[in-house]
């Protein structure tokens, strides 16, 4: 995340991957979430996102798992520094022996600086 290398952050992803970001909007799709970073870091060159893994619980199957923990993003916007942080959870599946977020749910809890609104 951190190199803003796009193809490295997205190939977690399972092709159905889901996410519900920070502000509560939901997105679709492996492709999308392509676009979205690559938007994403042109818009804001010292973007970058910590997560942090709290806990990860493995299914009988070994199939499935889910991860919590919390999150923190950072940027600078025209009218100065952003720092957004919050907690996470991750579901993980199984696809052909590699796992893959199937999906994910960011929530904000707080947010100083620049844009919070």
């Amino acid at each position: 995340m951190a190199r803003h290398d796009v193809e490295a952050v997205v190939s977690f992803l399972d092709a159905e991957y889901q996410i519900t970001v920070g502000s509560g909007k939901l997105f679709h799709g492996k492709a999308g979430e392509l676009e979205g970073w690559r938007a994403e870091f042109a818009q804001a060159a010292d973007l970058v996102y910590v997560r942090t893994p709290e806990s990860v619980d493995v299914s009988s199957s070994g199939e499935r798992a889910v991860e919590f923990g919390t999150w923190v993003g950072s940027w600078t916007t025209p009218d100065g520094p952003h720092r957004s942080l919050g907690r996470y959870a991750a579901h993980w599946s199984k696809v052909d022996g590699s796992w893959k977020i199937r999906s994910e749910l960011f929530v904000t809890l707080n947010c100083q600086g620049a844009d919070c609104s």
